[in-house]
């Protein structure tokens, strides 16, 4: 039975006795439906990392297993008990550990439970980030600092700021300064005060180093080892399918690993590589023009006649008209979804999540409804908050403030109102 209308069945009286009496028909269809789902769904969803996904019903929150099981210890009574009050938020557990951060009388503190819905620490934070490699970072007394799984300081809380630590390594801020440094020692990789970093993408991230006119740009990208292996630009991006988009007086291109310009300044603005084509427009008088693309060899493929274009997922874009509504291309540039959509996530597992009148449903490469408009929201993926769609077949969806799973047709699966 589709998620929507066992939702809405306990709105109405009405729609309640139709629910009844499809329900019997349906039952052995249903519970096919379910089984499929949940075998699909185990060990292959990002929704439920490290075993159990973090849900949210009206309020009430609790871990649940990819078999729709919500184990005792893990449910909204027991993990309030344990963390002495009420849950504001929680995360998905990473390397066995769930951030949670609860309001104490008007003020938010962070801790951690385990996969027992045990307070691991005993102890909170003023924040806490999830853990990784077996580190975490926290802050205290006002500084940032690092812990263990035994909640030992790595690193000291006596930092202005502090960035995760990934392969021993991390930076940290003094004096308004960024350094990287290895952990525990803190002796520095880099010989360069840095004033903010990129995230590290294909082994490399784009630095800037502190200049002293504060207006001055200047960004180059390091290695793994902390080496400089470009020139110093205005601007830089991420790496993306082995290039990085890079601004020298007002125009963009692209830099290989080695540092070598690939393809020339040419550009007002272009995105990262995504399936081999990058998206590009000019840039004048304060204004973004039209949105075209071009390939890993600078040639344009689909000329500028777009008001906003996006990365490919799937073998298709999404593209936005003057009037900001928005559509799908192919790599031909063929507008295969005309501009009828408000808002879109991009394409994932065949279906993209899709919203007109305020409400989400889901489209196929066709621009067909194939679950119709019926959700408040759609959840994002927990690790890119700019995303969501389905992932080992099964999709999170708001109604009302109660979360819950779809499945690709559209019924709901798991976290179902009961």
């Amino acid at each position: 039975m589709n998620g929507n209308i066992f939702y809405l069945a306990c709105k109405g009286v009405l729609v309640l006795l139709i629910f009844f009496v499809s329900c019997t028909q349906n039952e052995k269809k249903e519970q096919s439906n379910i089984i499929d789902a949940i075998a699909v769904v185990k060990g292959d969803s990002e929704y439920f990392e490290g075993g159990y996904a973090a849900m949210n019903q009206r309020g009430v929150r609790f871990f649940m297993d990819d078999t729709g099981k919500v184990p005792e210890h893990l449910t909204d009574e027991n993990l309030r008990n344990e963390v002495g009050g009420m849950i504001s938020s929680m995360d998905h557990f990473h390397d066995g550990f769930s951030v949670i951060m609860k309001n104490n009388n008007g003020g938010l503190e962070w801790g951690y439970v385990n996969e027992k819905g045990e307070n691991q620490f005993g102890r909170w934070f003023e924040y806490a980030g999830e853990f990784s490699e077996g580190v975490a970072i926290v802050k205290d007394g006002g500084k940032w600092g690092a812990i263990d799984k035994n909640a030992r300081f790595l690193i000291s809380p006596v930092y202005e700021g502090l960035s995760d630590v990934r392969q021993d390594k991390g930076w940290v801020k003094q004096s308004g300064i960024w350094k990287w440094v290895s952990i525990p020692d803190m002796s520095p990789l880099l010989d360069l005060p840095c004033r903010i970093f990129g995230e590290e993408s294909e082994g490399m991230r784009w630095v800037e180093k502190m200049t002293d006119d504060p207006e001055e740009i200047q960004r180059a990208f390091i290695d793994g080892k902390g080496r400089i292996i470009s020139d110093w630009y205005s601007n830089a991006s991420d790496f993306s399918e082995g290039l990085a988009a890079v601004e020298r007086k007002g125009k963009w291109g692209f830099i290989d690993k080695t540092g070598k310009l690939r393809i020339p300044f040419s550009y007002g603005y272009a995105s990262g590589f995504s399936e081999g084509l990058s998206a590009f427009t000019d840039f004048k008088d304060g204004n973004f023009g039209k949105w075209g693309y071009i390939d890993e060899n600078g040639v344009v493929v689909i000329s500028q006649q777009f008001h906003y274009a996006t990365g490919f997922k799937e073998g298709m874009a999404e593209v936005r008209n003057n009037e900001g509504k928005v559509g799908f291309i192919n790599k031909e540039g063929h507008l295969l979804i005309d501009y009828q959509l408000d808002a879109a996530y991009g394409f994932y597992e065949g279906l993209a999540a899709a919203r007109s009148n305020d409400q989400w449903g889901f489209i196929n490469k066709k621009g067909q409804w194939v679950i119709p408009p019926g959700f408040d929201k759609i959840r994002p993926f927990h690790d890119n908050p700019l995303e969501g769609g389905f992932s080992g077949g099964i999709c999170k969806v708001d109604i009302d403030g109660h979360e819950f799973f779809i499945s690709r047709k559209g019924g709901c699966v798991l976290g179902c109102l009961e």
